[in-house]
């Protein structure tokens, strides 16, 4: 196992980057339970927010309790959408590039009394079909932020909160932000974010756009016996890694006081077998002089895994990631001065990711698609969003399903009955062809029984 060092774009390809990413045209911003049609650009990022009235079908709107509601308090967090009926309610966003893409996703959490019953939930968040992360809340004021870099499977992305009979499951805000396909490279779809620190923040607010190109949230942390350096020019002037850290993290830098000391990063997984991939960024903030050499190596539970000494260059940013992902009871990354090094090592920020392997696969394509069809079609009122299947435990509505081993599950009976459908069957129908059971009776559908019904040699009750 290896780090990998990531340097350098062009200069052409950064400067459109910019141009991309000041005007938002890579994010998808959503307040959750602001009115219908409403948008407002936040006062600190200048970031668009938008109603999620577009995304969702179901839930209510509410206001948190007034007692919460400072003036140091994000406006994202003002209002809740919440989910008090069905077991699973869904967003579905199209964000603006599709399948393939990778975006960071974020939502965010506060209860802020706002049911007035002063009882925080707990809830299952969920990514299209596969579990995301719990959601647990210990009090009205807590801030709970999930975040995950996902590449699409689809053109579409479906957010799910799932009931955990522990409360109402509500959501503040949810956010897409897409990033560049070469960076956070894995062989996974996702990778949830474990921390990112900015390890010699000046301050105690954290860092996001429009510093960040990507809208990701630096916390400052800073270590007892430690010294901050800070840049007096800014960094990256021409050039830039593909990451792009946020200039104001990268300013700033840690050392400890003790030159002959190791700068040491650990944590105790809850989950031994859980596998993490690390994110390390350097920039040398000091102009050093012709007689002063800062180089380090970096070891995982004291064991190297780089061959090379590395030494941060001044004024631009470097990353060195771990190759493979790392696991065990307790992982501790340890920056460690040469011999021929005459000053300690220093660190900007560090990211870690916690592997997340989506093994549940989504409903057959062409049974999703014709149940969004007849949907569209039939003006169906059936919270209907999400995967029809999947998860297990939680299909929608009205539908039942078949799970065989590995293979994608499919719909065997739809139950459409008193659902206020007219017109003729549409042709959709043809597409679910492991269909056993389909009940439209109670509605005012018009002309024979289509021929291709026929066709659909496993159905048995119509």
């Amino acid at each position: 196992m290896g780090l990998q060092l990531i340097s350098f774009t062009s200069f052409f390809a950064v400067l459109v980057l910019l141009v991309r990413a000041q005007d938002q045209s890579g994010f998808v911003s959503i307040d959750c339970g602001i009115p219908d049609d409403s948008s407002y650009n936040d006062v600190i990022t200048d970031i668009k927010y938008v109603s999620d009235a577009a995304f969702v079908e179901s839930g209510t709107i509410h206001t948190i309790d007034p007692q919460f509601q400072t003036s140091s308090l994000e406006k994202q967090f003002q209002n809740v959408r919440s989910f008090p009926e069905g077991k699973r309610n869904c967003y579905d966003v199209q964000p603006p590039r599709g399948k393939g893409f990778k975006y960071l996703i974020r939502t965010r959490f506060m209860y802020g009394n706002y049911d007035g019953l002063g009882k925080a939930p707990e809830f299952d968040l969920y990514l299209g079909v596969n579990l995301w992360d719990s959601v647990k809340i210990d009090n009205a004021t807590m801030i709970v932020t999930k975040e995950i870099i996902h590449t699409l499977r689809s053109d579409h992305v479906h957010v799910c909160l799932v009931d955990k009979d522990k409360g109402t499951a509500f959501l503040s805000v949810l956010e897409l932000r897409l990033l560049k396909s070469d960076t956070y490279e894995t062989p996974y779809d996702s990778i949830m974010l474990y921390r990112r620190w900015d390890l010699g923040g000046l301050g105690d607010a954290p860092v996001r756009y429009k510093d960040d190109v990507y809208d990701r949230i630096w916390i400052p942390l800073r270590f007892p016996q430690y010294k901050i350096f800070n840049a007096t020019l800014p960094i990256d002037p021409n050039n830039n890694n593909g990451f792009q850290p946020a200039r104001f993290v990268m300013n700033t830098a840690t050392s400890p006081d003790n030159s002959s000391k190791d700068i040491a990063l650990y944590w105790e997984p809850l989950d031994p077998t859980w596998k993490y991939y690390v994110y390390m960024h350097f920039s040398e903030v000091l102009e050093l002089p012709s007689n002063e050499t800062r180089e380090f190596t970096v070891l995982l539970n004291e064991k190297s895994i780089n061959m090379t000494v590395f030494s941060p260059r001044y004024l631009y940013t470097d990353t060195l990631s771990t190759q493979n992902p790392v696991s065990g009871p307790r992982l501790e990354f340890l920056l460690r001065r040469t011999a021929k090094s005459t000053l300690p090592p220093i660190i900007n920020a560090i990211e870690t990711y916690r592997v997340n392997e989506f093994l549940q696969s989504p409903t057959d394509q062409q049974n999703v698609h014709a149940m969004m069809t007849i949907k569209s079609k039939y003006g169906v009122k059936k919270n209907w969003l999400g995967d029809p299947c999947a998860p297990v435990n939680y299909p929608w509505k009205d539908i039942n399903c078949i799970y065989v081993n590995n293979e994608p599950p499919r719909i065997i009976s739809v139950n459409l009955s008193s659902s206020g459908l007219t017109g003729q069957i549409d042709l959709a129908f043809s597409n679910l062809t492991s269909l056993e059971k389909l009940d439209l009776s109670n509605n005012s559908l018009t002309g024979k029984v289509p021929d291709f019904l026929g066709n659909l040699h496993n159905l048995t009750e119509l």
